[in-house]
């Protein structure tokens, strides 16, 4: 418990302790995705009690990647204002302000989006509408995407971001067998299923500079999902 309490460095990060408040969200932010008082204060209280992060919820990099209602979203400019607000509530209290983003795939909702759901297959989730399998050119739309959405973090005063790429989203479906039935660059074998998440990654780096942290969460084995992703391919 007490090496918990020491302070560690994460790269050019400094945390006051190795406690973290992990992503899980609130579906505070308002029917735009825009933050509001409820959710800055949210995570203002979080960050009182005296973690070293926080890593503020899913947030949406596209239109179409909206998964649950009232997500935070940060695909537009318009966005930045009230993630800096969020941002700062946070580091006032000496926390790390993290944020993680990500693109719903095939888990958006169309009810919400007004878009139909896109993977890299089109295999739908289970209770979910059936997906538009995307070709080359919206590829580079969500990896550009990503990287405007990670340029976006860092002007808004967050310390870092979080890729998501785990939960059957849209990076996490790339990777998984189950969902990426492919036989083009983005198929086949574990380094071409991690092709998108690479490529995202990349232009997440290329956008934010060498010392601004991006980190990735993937799952480590599809548990219930027959033919997902093993353990021996996650490492």
């Amino acid at each position: 418990m007490r090496r918990l309490l020491e302070p560690y460095r994460l790269g050019p990060l400094f945390l006051k302790n190795r406690l973290v408040f992990a992503p899980v969200t609130t579906q505070y932010a308002d029917a735009r995705g825009h933050v509001t008082p409820q959710l800055a204060a949210h995570y203002e209280a979080r960050a009182h009690g005296g973690v070293g992060l926080v890593i503020v919820e899913a947030t949406y990099v596209d239109p179409a990647g909206q998964s649950v209602a009232h997500q935070l979203a940060i695909y537009d400019d318009s966005f930045v204002p009230g993630l800096r607000e969020l941002a700062a509530a946070v580091k006032r209290h000496g926390c790390a302000a993290a944020i993680q983003i990500y693109h719903g795939g095939r888990l958006a909702r169309s009810s919400l989006t007004g878009q139909q759901p896109v993977a890299p297959s089109a295999i739908a989730a289970v209770g979910g509408d059936a997906p538009h399998e995307l070709q080359q050119p919206e590829i580079d739309a969500i990896v550009r995407s990503f990287g405007e959405a990670a340029a976006r973090a860092r002007e808004a005063g967050f310390d870092a971001v979080e890729l998501l790429g785990s939960h059957g989203y849209l990076i996490g479906s790339f990777i998984s067998p189950a969902s990426n039935i492919r036989t083009d660059a983005y198929g086949g074998g574990i380094a071409n299923r991690a092709r998108l998440l690479v490529e995202i990654l990349r232009e997440a780096r290329r956008t934010v500079g060498r010392d601004f942290p991006v980190w990735v969460k993937i799952n480590a084995r599809e548990f219930g999902v027959p033919g997902g992703l093993t353990l021996d391919e996650a490492t």
